[in-house]
This record gives structure tokens, C-alpha cells and sequence, in this order.
């Protein structure tokens, strides 16, 4: 399950942040907050963090909803660092992608070295 939400994710964040030349991908603007528009992309992330917050272990939920919350100041420029929202969300990725990798590490080595 937390592999697919990872997938959906990583596709959001590629279609959202990530502009490819030759390639349009409407990104529909919901409305404007603090001088900054939110758009469809930053809210189904945003979305898609929570749902992925709630397949998480206790320990997990705790850093990634801290970070989702820097990422929502970051997203509405109440935090003033240019270029920290996609950061965040990169950090997000590869820690909830690191934290299956080794869980499914551990299993191996359960399975196949005891």
C-alpha cells in the first residue's frame, strides 16, 4: 500500500514541479493566497501525504506530518526560503522510500540468513 501511495507521489511531484519541454500538462489554479496561487498539484500532494501519513508507523507520521506542515508554510511563502518546498517534498520521498527499503532488507535477512 505504501509503495503505491509512494508511486502516485512521485508522479504528482513530477507533473507538478518538474516542467519537460515539448510537454504541457495543464496545472489548474484553484485560487490565490498571500500573493501565491495554489494549484491542483499542490493540493492532491498535499492530500496524498496525509493519506500516506495514515499507513505510516507512529515514529514516521511524526517527522513526515512535521514536514508536511513546513511544506504548507513553504507552499504559502510564510516561510521565505526560495525553492524549500520541493526540497521537502524530495525528503518526503526518500525517507519514506528508505524507511520500505530497509524494512523490506530486514525481512530478507530474516527469512534467508537465520
Amino acid at each position: 500500500m505504501i509503495e503505491g501511495i509512494l508511486a502516485i507521489l512521485i508522479l504528482l511531484y513530477v507533473l507538478g514541479f518538474i516542467k519537460i519541454p515539448g510537454v504541457s500538462i495543464p496545472n489548474y489554479h484553484l485560487f490565490t493566497y498571500n500573493g501565491h496561487t495554489i494549484t491542483l498539484f499542490e493540493i492532491l500532494i498535499a492530500g496524498v501525504i496525509i493519506w500516506l501519513i495514515s499507513n505510516l508507523p507512529y515514529w514516521l507520521k511524526f517527522v513526515i506530518g512535521l514536514l508536511l506542515i513546513l511544506w504548507v508554510l513553504a507552499t504559502l511563502k510564510i516561510i521565505a526560503i526560495q525553492g524549500l518546498a520541493p526540497v521537502i517534498l524530495i525528503v518526503i520521498i526518500a525517507g519514506v522510500f528508505i524507511h520500505r527499503t530497509h524494512h523490506w532488507y530486514r525481512a530478507y535477512r530474516r527469512r534467508y540468513y537465520n
